[in-house]
Order: structure tokens, then C-alpha cells, then sequence
């Protein structure tokens, strides 16, 4: 049977181990470190919650609680909630609810995981880990919180959103940083558009977005047709050990990750936007002047697989720059229907790529700037007016010039490799042409 407990008096109060590990008894102590209570754990629900205000929890067990659920507050009544919640232990393979009319925060300064769970909501007022990361070990996180920021790193692969009604994805409402960490992959999967318009979004005042996934076969992937990523007042981090992917899993996938300030997204292997996802910087009339960078250790694309509305733009009109740089020998594709598949409004676009593919109805733009083609490795040959694309050349056709949208037209750099001209150029939508080597 599930246990039960309330709080009548306010007061700080410890949930620690009774002093024989092992047997799966508890106490509770008050703020002198007198046991008020003792109790068995549950094999299914452990429930604590307040009938007060001015109740705050410590929470340091040493036996696991098994399977049973574990949780403390209310996500739909405050009156029930604790003022706030510090965790030092809490282990179970079921799910883990922290509701707290104030703080979140870790007991402690150690690096061991402070929950274990199935799964892990936390709904906060005002921080979840600030100052202090909350170590966390589950496969299904969510969080909120209204001010403070959320900082939690996980160890694990796990999914963000999809796991309460109540709580939506990785949400903070006015203003501090979101910023997570895991060592695995994240799959962005809040699906429930109708109360959370992206999975992962930062506060109306202040707040940049965050998200590494560590290691090698680590990703970052928008899994559900739902916005991926906002910061409507800062900027926005990406960084995956492996690939980062918005738009590529389902048809017309609309996985945006728009921030006001700068977006930047680093992959170890490729970075790929297809669907309706559209990567944007600067774009909530603030005119930051954020730039939009991408770099991947192989390939970069902006595709036409998954959906036909795919983009990557630099926008406002504070001269953000949209820049792009694949790994050595690595292919830039920009396929997405459209001149600003990849574009900068007010600024430069630069592309670093010993290969660059630019489709047939697609285009590269920078209207107020100019666009920069250059290969990614030192000597890396040109080849112009080339209708092949080797492997250890950089070749633009006349055609793919055509598609190349700006007052300045750049080819080449100082420390590009030998120029080929091999057949007769007119780019038509690029009247100052410079070729460099």
C-alpha cells in the first residue's frame, strides 16, 4: 500500500536512514535532529506533502526505495507543496515527483547522483540546481520552473518531455539559464503543442539554453512534430558527442530552435535540419546581432527528405552572421527549397567546406553582406565551373554560382589551394565576384 505523510508544523525537516542500513527504515527529523517519526518503505508509493506553510525538506535516504514512486509536493496544489527541497539521495527504478513552492537545490557539493529514478519531474518557483547542479540518473526528465534557471547533469541517454501533463518539457517562465548535461544522447520528446509550443524553452526576460550530450555516440535529436528549442530573451548552446538532428525523424517535423541572441550548434560528427525545422538567431526583434554558428567534426545538411521547409538563417538586422564549417573532407548540402535555405538577413554568410552542394531550387543568401566559399583544410584545391563534385576539390558549378544570392561573392581564401576556372562562369545573382588563393 502506498505511505502517506503530512507536514502540520513549518520547520526543517531531514528524511534520512534510521542508522541500520539496509533494512529499509527511515526517519524523519526535525530542525534539532530528533526523530518526530520512523516509517518502512513502501513497495509502491511514498508520498510526502504539507498542510502548512513554512515546511522545508531535506531529503538523504541510504536505502533504496526499490520500485515505489516517490513524491514530495503538489503539481496542482501549492497549499500541499513544501517551501522548498534540498536532495542528497533519493535511488528507485520508479518515478520521481519534486514539487517546491521555492527552491530545488543539491544537499550537498558531492558528484554522486542525487536521484536515481525511472523517471524525474521537478517543478519549481524559484530555481531547480541553481548555483549547483542537481546530479541526476533517469531516462525521462522533465522540469519547470518560474525563475533560477534549471541546472541538472544526468548520466544516461535520456528523453525530455513526454512524461507528465502537468509539466512540460524543460520550461523556464521569466527568467534564468536552462542548462543541461548528460553523458548519452537527448531525444527532445514534449509532444503536447498545445500547452508547450517547443520542448525546451527559456524565460520572456532572461535566459540562455544549454544542451550537451557527452560522448561519442551521443545525439541530440528532436524526436515529435514540435518546436525543439527556444530563448526568446538570450542564446541558445547546442553541443552533441555525434550528430545533432532537427526535422529528420517524421514527415514535416517542425523541430525550430530559435533564439534572440546567438545560436550555436556543435556536433562531433553531422549536423542535420530537414522537415519544417528552422535554425534561427536574432529573431525576436531585439536585433542582438547573434550569430549563427554551426560546426560539425564531418557534414553539414539542410535537406529536403523529411519535408520541403527546412532553414538555417541568421536573421534581424544587427548584422548577425550565419557560419557554417564542416570537418575535413567534410560536404556542406544545402538542398532546402528556397533562396534563404541558408542566409543571413543583415549579415555575412561564411561556409567552410572542402565540399559544398547547392541544389537545384535551393539558395544561399546574404542580401545586405556578402557570402563567403572557402575549403575547410589549409591548400584544399577550387575547382569553378566544375559540374562534378570530387572528392579532393572544392567544385561550384555555374549553375550552383547562380543559386549564390548577394551583392559580394567571395571564392576561395588566403589559405585555400590551387584555382581551376574550368569552364565559363556567370553568376547571375552575385555581381562582384572575388576569386582568392
Amino acid at each position: 500500500m502506498p505511505l502517506s505523510l503530512i507536514f502540520i508544523q513549518p520547520g526543517n525537516y531531514t528524511i534520512n536512514d534510521n542508522g541500520t542500513p539496509g533494512d529499509n527504515i527511515s526517519d524523519i527529523r526535525d530542525g534539532n535532529d530528533v526523530v518526530i517519526f520512523t516509517f518502512g518503505h513502501p513497495a509502491d508509493a511514498l508520498i510526502f506533502t504539507v498542510s502548512t506553510p513554512g515546511v522545508n525538506l531535506n531529503i538523504d535516504f541510504t536505502d533504496s526505495l526499490g520500485a515505489a514512486n516517490f513524491t514530495l509536493g503538489s503539481l496542482t496544489d501549492a497549499a500541499q507543496t513544501p517551501d522548498s527541497i534540498a536532495m542528497n539521495r533519493v535511488d528507485t527504478t520508479g518515478a520521481v515527483t519534486l514539487v517546491s513552492n521555492g527552491a530545488i537545490g543539491e544537499g550537498g557539493a558531492d558528484a554522486g547522483a542525487d536521484i536515481v529514478a525511472g523517471a524525474l519531474i521537478m517543478s519549481a518557483a524559484t530555481g531547480i540546481g541553481a548555483g549547483n547542479a542537481i546530479e541526476t540518473r533517469t531516462s525521462l526528465f522533465e522540469a519547470e520552473t518560474t525563475t533560477g534557471g534549471i541546472n541538472v547533469s544526468n548520466f544516461g541517454s535520456v528523453q525530455i518531455g513526454g512524461v507528465s501533463a502537468d509539466v512540460d518539457g524543460l520550461d523556464v517562465g521569466t527568467s534564468g539559464d536552462i542548462n543541461f548535461t548528460t553523458l548519452g544522447s537527448i531525444f527532445l520528446s514534449e509532444a503536447n503543442s498545445v500547452t508547450a509550443a517547443e520542448v525546451v524553452r527559456g524565460g520572456s526576460t532572461s535566459g540562455n539554453v544549454t544542451l550537451t550530450a557527452i560522448g561519442a555516440n551521443s545525439d541530440i535529436i528532436g524526436n515529435v512534430d514540435n518546436g525543439a528549442i527556444t530563448a526568446p530573451r538570450g542564446s541558445i548552446n547546442v553541443t552533441a558527442g555525434r550528430d545533432v538532428q532537427f526535422g529528420t525523424i517524421g514527415a514535416d517535423f517542425n523541430n525550430d530552435v530559435i533564439g534572440s541572441g546567438a545560436v550555436t550548434i556543435n556536433a562531433g560528427r553531422d549536423v542535420l535540419i530537414d522537415g519544417f525545422a528552422d535554425i534561427l538567431s536574432d529573431n525576436f526583434g531585439l536585433d542582438t546581432g547573434g550569430n549563427l554558428t554551426v560546426t560539425a567534426g564531418r557534414d553539414i545538411g539542410v535537406l529536403n527528405v523529411a519535408g520541403t521547409s527546412a532553414s538555417i538563417t541568421a536573421s534581424g538586422t544587427g548584422g548577425a552572421d550565419l557560419i557554417l564549417t564542416t570537418g575535413p573532407g567534410g560536404t556542406l548540402t544545402v538542398n532546402a527549397p528556397g533562396s534563404f535555405a541558408a542566409g543571413s538577413s543583415s549579415g555575412d554568410v561564411i561556409a567552410n567546406a572542402d565540399r559544398i552542394l547547392v541544389g537545384a531550387a535551393s539558395g544561399i543568401s546574404a542580401p545586405s553582406g556578402q557570402v563567403v566559399l572557402r575549403p575547410a583544410t589549409a591548400g584544399w584545391a577550387i575547382d569553378v565551373g566544375s559540374v562534378t563534385d570530387g572528392a579532393f576539390a572544392l567544385e561550384l558549378s555555374d549553375a550552383e554560382l547562380d543559386r549564390i544570392f548577394t551583392p559580394n561573392l567571395t571564392i576561395g581564401s588566403a589559405q585555400a589551394g590551387l584555382v581551376t576556372i574550368s569552364a565559363s562562369i556567370t553568376p547571375s545573382n552575385a555581381p562582384d565576384l572575388v576569386i582568392q588563393s
